[in-house]
C-alpha cells in the first residue's frame, strides 16, 4: 500500500503539472515574460520538470503502463489506480491471482504471464501457475509470455509449449511470444508476424518451434542472415563423438 500511495501521489503531481503546462501554453504571448530558458521572451509557462514530463504520455494514454502484480489484491489495488487516472495498462506476472481471473478479464487489459515455471502457494492446485495462460485466454484475455530473466530467455518457446500442455491452444501459445506482445506495445505494424511490409525477423527450424527437440537452422534479423556458429556450436562439433 505504501508503493501504491507513492505512485498515486506521483500521478497527481504529473497531472497537475500537465494542466499547468497546457494552461501556460494557451496564454497569449507576453513580451515581458521570460521563456523556460529564462534567456528570451514569450508566453509564460510552468517550470519544466523532467520526471513529470516523462509521465505525460502515460497519462494521455499514448503509451501503456506495465504494472507488475503477483496476487489478487495487488490486481484490484492497481486497477483502481489505473481507472482513476485512465491509464492504458498491461498487467504483468499475475502469478498467484487465480481468485480474480474473471475480474481481470472484466478490465479488458492484456496480461504478461511469467515465469510459468513456478511453485504453487499453499492452498493452490499443483498446476495453478502452469495453467494460468490457458485460464486467461479462455476468458478472452490477450496473453504474452515472459521469462523475466536474461539467463532463461532462451527457454521462452518451451514455456509456451509447456502452457499448451496445460490447456493453452497452440495458436494462442505461438502468438503469446510473437504477435500478442507486438500488439500490446503498439508495434504490430512492423513486428510479431510474417507479413508484407513488416521487418523481416525470421526463424527457420526443422520442427515445431515450441518443442525442445527442434533445432534452429537459420535466423534472419531485419532480413540479414545471422551466422549460426558460436562458441557452443564449435565445442559441440569438436567433442561430438564421430560416427
Amino acid at each position: 500500500m505504501g508503493e501504491i500511495s507513492q505512485l498515486h501521489q506521483a500521478l497527481i503531481d504529473a497531472t497537475e503539472y500537465m494542466k499547468a503546462r497546457a494552461a501556460a501554453a494557451n496564454k497569449p504571448a507576453d513580451t515581458d515574460a521570460p521563456t523556460d530558458s529564462g534567456r528570451g521572451r514569450g508566453a509564460p509557462s510552468a517550470k519544466f520538470d523532467l520526471k513529470n514530463e516523462a509521465l505525460i504520455p502515460y497519462l494521455k494514454g499514448e503509451k501503456p503502463v506495465v504494472i507488475g502484480v503477483e496476487e489478487g489484491h495487488d490486481v484490484e489495488a492497481i486497477m483502481a489506480l489505473a481507472q482513476e487516472f485512465h491509464l492504458k495498462v498491461i498487467l504483468s506476472r499475475v502469478t498467484h491471482s487465480q481468485d480474480v481471473l474473471d475480474k481481470i478479464a472484466s478490465y479488458h487489459v492484456p496480461v504478461i504471464v511469467g515465469p510459468i515455471y513456478d511453485l504453487p502457494e499453499a492452498g493452490e492446485r499443483y498446476d495453478a501457475v502452469y495453467s494460468m495462460p490457458a485460464e486467461l485466454a479462455k476468458r478472452g484475455v490477450k496473453v504474452a509470455l515472459a521469462s523475466y530473466s536474461n539467463e532463461f530467455i532462451r527457454n521462452l518457446p518451451y514455456a509456451a509449449g509447456y502452457a499448451v500442455a496445460y490447456g493453452l491452444p497452440y495458436d494462442e501459445a505461438l502468438k503469446s511470444i510473437t504477435l500478442n506482445p507486438a500488439e500490446m506495445f503498439g508495434i504490430a505494424d512492423k513486428y510479431g508476424s510474417l507479413d508484407t511490409g513488416k521487418v523481416a525477423n525470421v526463424v527457420i527450424a526443422n520442427g515445431d518451434p515450441l518443442d525442445v527437440r527442434t533445432d534452429v537452422k537459420q535466423v534472419y534479423i531485419d532480413g540479414i542472415a545471422i551466422p549460426m556458429v558460436t562458441r557452443q556450436t564449435r565445442l559441440r562439433d569438436q567433442y561430438m563423438p564421430k560416427q
